[in-house]
């Protein structure tokens, strides 16, 4: 960029590298969160309301969708009492909305939602993009596995780790159709026991 003498030049290339460190960054923040995850390291598990922290992780994202053409919804209210670690919960709900995000079309829909469930709380995740194919489900959730043909670029991380997360805080993921049909997905965390220190 600096042996250029055209200003568009030079503006493509650092936005080629400005595109690279910001996937550079989120790459170094998930094998953090995945070494966080870890079941040897201690979970440091404060009360927390579910609601108000998905609400915060979910705006965190609407940049991000509204330069897509994605409609971002939250829906739900609080409190919805959880004990866990916030750092790690955040970074769940922030893999799982980014991935939304990621993999919907332009002018796509995904909603971000928080209640209750029999002895517990549920956060739900809805888009109307391409979806996963049931046979693939389960392989997701595997480290460094992404879908074939899914055209966007990413670690194959984000799941992985949300699995790990989730098995921290005695929750349950599970991937579906949505629930009002047609395509997407539809990702389900049950958080449905307190977790421990």
């Amino acid at each position: 960029a600096l042996q250029q003498n055209d200003v568009e030049a030079m503006r493509a290339i650092v936005a080629r590298m400005d595109g690279t460190t910001e996937a550079t960054g989120r790459l170094v923040g998930q094998l953090l969160a995945l070494a966080r995850s870890e079941p040897d390291r201690p979970l440091d598990a404060q009360d927390l309301d579910l609601a108000e922290l998905v609400q915060q992780a979910t705006f965190e994202q609407v940049s991000a969708a509204r330069a897509r053409g994605i409609d971002l919804g939250f829906e739900g209210a609080g409190p919805l009492p959880l004990r866990g670690e916030a750092l790690l919960l955040r970074e769940l709900v922030t893999n799982l909305v980014h991935n939304a995000v990621t993999y919907t079309p332009a002018g796509g829909h995904v909603t971000v939602s928080v209640g209750r469930i029999e002895g517990g709380v549920r956060l739900r995740v809805v888009d109307d993009g391409p979806g996963i194919p049931a046979e693939e489900r389960e392989r997701v959730f595997e480290r460094f596995q992404r879908l074939d043909g899914s055209g966007a670029a990413g670690s194959g991380l984000g799941l992985a780790i949300v699995k790990e997360i989730c098995a921290r805080h005695g929750a349950e993921v599970l991937l579906s159709d949505p629930p009002q049909g047609g395509r997407g997905l539809c990702v389900d965390v049950r958080f449905v026991a307190r977790a421990g220190g």
